[in-house]
């Protein structure tokens, strides 16, 4: 069961809080060591590192999460992080 992490001092741009409270909860069921659906496994750093350009295709593109589309916040953190260079922070 996953904790939801509170940012420090408001950075939701961070690998680990990104991880545990964006990709875990909408991501991972189809993304994740179980299914990797489309090649992709997001359960990782490495996995979600290597992959970002395409997740955020899909994402900003509406296509994912199926169903249930990223809060703008949400969207908003993940382009922050990449921007950054995509740290393991």
């Amino acid at each position: 069961v996953a904790t939801a992490i509170t940012p420090a001092a408001g950075n939701m741009a961070t690998y680990q809080y990104i991880s545990v409270n964006i990709i875990g909860p909408n991501c991972v069921d189809c993304h994740g060591p179980g299914l990797q659906a489309a090649g992709y496994n997001f359960s990782t750093y490495g996995g979600l590192s290597g992959s970002r350009t395409q997740a955020m295709n899909a994402i900003n593109g509406g296509r994912m999460p199926p169903g249930a589309p990223l809060s703008a916040t949400q969207i908003n953190a993940l382009n922050q992080w990449i921007n950054a260079g995509a740290p393991n922070n």
